[in-house]
């Protein structure tokens, strides 16, 4: 399986080379999560247990992505949330998770609180603006979708405040809004 493996750059030239019996482009090293470079693939039943352990892992980080709920996922493992990962509900939510949304306001943390209340207030927009322009889903196929993977592409967005976020989002719902509204 090659979800184990992650791809990093690596400073030093050549050619395509053998590693760990996979073929590595040039430029590139392979090694594992947590396994420090140049350390051997491990093998034997304990490796298999935790390839499985990951890949339920990665299941539930999918999953989680696909119904909007990255952020909430992320912060139940205690990770810090990247600012493009705010849209994910608002993107990914069927219509009954966004109206139950704009009511919670707060994750019982102080230091996302402000992001809680600001996606509440976001999903009450998605709601107002696909109840003017559509449906649900087309507001987030046609604006909140590709602002998700822009705002997830620009490193500086990382950097941005929650008021820079919400200023980003209510632009793309701005280009959804009819113009007689």
């Amino acid at each position: 399986m090659d979800w184990d493996v992650v791809w990093t750059p690596r400073p030093s030239g050549g050619v395509l080379r053998a590693t760990s019996g996979r073929l590595v482009p040039d430029g590139y090293e392979n090694h594992l999560v947590g396994l420090p470079k140049g350390e051997p693939m491990p093998e034997g039943p304990m490796w298999r247990r935790e390839q499985r352990s990951l890949g339920a892992e990665l299941v539930t980080d999918c999953e989680a992505f696909l119904v909007g709920r990255y952020a909430d996922r992320l912060e139940s493992l205690s990770i810090a949330v990247p600012v493009w990962a705010w849209t994910n509900l608002l993107a990914h939510a069927d219509e009954h998770t966004l109206r139950a949304a704009r009511f919670a306001t707060d994750a019982g943390d102080r230091a996302t609180d402000e992001w809680h209340a600001a996606r509440a207030y976001l999903a009450a927009e998605v709601l107002d603006t696909a109840g003017s322009t559509g449906t649900v889903a087309e507001v987030q196929w046609s604006a909140l979708v590709p602002l998700e993977i822009d705002l997830a592409r620009r490193p500086e967005v990382g950097g941005w405040s929650c008021r820079q976020w919400v200023d980003a989002v209510r632009a793309a719902l701005a280009g959804r809004r009819s113009p007689h509204a």
